[in-house]
């Protein structure tokens, strides 16, 4: 049994198994996305229990979906949290 869904919207496929590594060993379902685009569309299709948002992305970075996510009724409440090697 899942412990919940968690998104992972990354382009980095090192990055990606690991993080999917650590959390499915501690039973949760993951699926991925491998740019901002394609993870606004997937926790808008999913409704996944939390995202894992990288950063620096092709095509539409985690930023702007970011934005795109907590401004939409769907998915603004959906707990988002930073995955990225950026440093800020």
């Amino acid at each position: 049994m899942s412990k919940g869904r968690i998104l992972i919207v990354e382009d980095n496929m090192d990055t990606y198994q690991l993080v999917r590594f650590i959390l499915e060993k501690h039973g949760y379902q993951t699926f991925l996305a491998v740019n901002g685009r394609d993870g606004v569309d997937a926790a808008r299709l999913q409704k996944p229990d939390m995202i894992l948002m990288d950063l620096g992305m092709p095509e539409m970075d985690g930023w702007n979906a970011t934005q795109l996510l907590k401004s939409d009724e769907i998915t603004k409440l959906i707990p988002l949290y930073a995955l990225t090697a950026h440093t800020l």
